[in-house]
């Protein structure tokens, strides 16, 4: 219960999420962090030694499956590699066909996914087919687009990325909501934005502002009411992914 004149806020699942989740992670930080990028390659090799295979990949990153799971991990260029791995595994990272975006699309759908970085080499995700409808708030509809977490040595960020949809199903904005766990223990919450920016009729790109437009301002406090709410499904993601990391790393 909140001290007498202090208000709980509306999202306050999320503060305990990102406390229990990123500390969760800092041990696992801590010993991929003086690894460096060689990182990449033990959590790569780590997936593979679990019965995760080789799909293909998409620029630096490479997919994977187990049975219905699809993951991916971040690679970078093996030539990093020479002289710290075997020349024959380095030639082989290198050989993966690059997948093309239909393909891409098939295997992970349009549904969420979990990125789970340790430090700021090491990068999973773990995608979910099925879409993560959150509500409605005014005219806009809600999804969840991401969940990331970043943990370092002694603190980390869970970061809530929200697709926000117009009344015909077009994504028009993304919502970014950042649960901060600071070394001393606190956690602070951070609110950005990205909109579509059209430059032509074709042409549109989406800019990142590390503030809210006065339209999602008007709507946050309900906003994080529902992510308070969706707490359990955001935990039950991060446990999935969570769990594949940990078991890779044993």
């Amino acid at each position: 219960m909140a001290p007498t004149g202090i208000l709980e806020p509306p999202d306050q699942n999320l503060f305990k999420l990102a406390k229990t989740w990123v500390g969760i992670f800092i041990p696992q930080a801590r010993a991929m962090i003086p690894k460096g990028y060689l990182g990449q390659w033990e959590m790569y090799n780590a997936l593979v030694k679990i019965g995760y295979e080789v799909v293909g990949k998409e620029y630096a990153r490479v997919y994977m499956r187990r049975g219905g799971e699809v993951v991916s991990v971040f690679i970078g260029n093996p030539r990093l590699f020479e002289g710290f791995i075997n020349k024959d595994e380095v030639e082989m990272l290198g050989k993966i066909r690059e997948l093309s975006s239909v393909e891409e699309w098939e295997l992970i759908g349009d549904g969420p996914f979990v990125r789970i970085d340790l430090g700021r080499e090491v990068s999973v995700d773990f995608y979910k087919r099925e879409r993560v409808e959150l509500g409605t708030v005014g005219n806009y509809n809600l999804s969840l687009n991401s969940i990331k977490l970043r943990a370092g040595e002694n603190d980390g960020f869970l970061r809530l990325n929200i697709d926000v949809m117009n009344e015909h199903g077009i994504i028009i904005r993304e919502l970014h909501i950042t649960y901060y766990l600071e070394d001393n223990g606190w956690v602070h919450r951070g609110l950005a934005e990205s909109i579509e920016k059209r430059t032509g009729w074709f042409y549109s790109f989406w800019e990142f502002q590390p503030y809210l437009s006065r339209d999602m301002e008007e709507i946050i406090d309900p906003v994080l009411r529902i992510v308070n709410e969706k707490a359990t499904v955001f935990d039950e993601l991060l446990s999935q992914a969570g769990q594949l990391v940990i078991e890779a790393l044993r």
